[in-house]
């Protein structure tokens, strides 16, 4: 009997799935892939995607306002405190967004992004920042490189103007 328990221990250890997992793990949609590791890249990137799906979308919303057909209010109806009237163009301008943010954390959520975001961020803390003098120094050193580059260039652009109007 001990001998048939101890195969039981081994076997569960083998791999058993568990109900409702999958071959990737049992990761739902939305799931994180390992989750509490690259928090501050992914919620940059889904930031950064946010906001871009926020401005397409009042893009959008103002591209169709423009048109007369999109723009007919539906029975004079508007949302409250804003009074933003309820027409095709504010719809399908929401239905963009939200499907837009949809596919921006499903997206964020595949296995290759999520490993890119936590890799990136990985090696963003082994850099070495440079300090505050450090930043101050090389910033006037560009400033005076710039400067001086350009009083070269308009120096000779002076000069040669002079000879070439010497010359013909």
């Amino acid at each position: 009997m001990p001998a048939l328990q101890e195969k039981n221990k081994q076997g569960d250890k083998g791999g058993s799935k568990q109900k409702g997992s999958s071959a990737k793990g049992g990761r739902g949609l939305f799931a994180p892939h390992r989750p509490g590791e690259g928090v501050v890249a992914r919620r940059v990137a889904l930031t950064i995607a946010a906001l871009m799906w926020i401005i397409g979308g009042y893009q959008l919303y103002d591209f169709l306002q423009s048109h007369d057909a999109w723009r007919v209010a539906w029975g004079g109806m508007s949302i409250p405190l804003i009074q933003l009237p309820l027409n095709w163009a504010l719809l399908v301008s929401v239905g963009v967004f939200c499907g837009g943010g949809l596919v921006s954390l499903v997206l964020m959520n595949r296995i290759d992004a999520t490993d890119f975001l936590i890799d990136t961020e990985t090696e963003m803390k082994k850099v070495t920042w440079p300090t505050k003098d450090e930043s101050v120094n090389a910033t006037t050193i560009v400033i005076i490189t710039v400067a001086v580059l350009g009083l070269m260039m308009a120096t000779f652009d002076v000069v040669l103007q002079w000879v070439f109007k010497l010359v013909f």
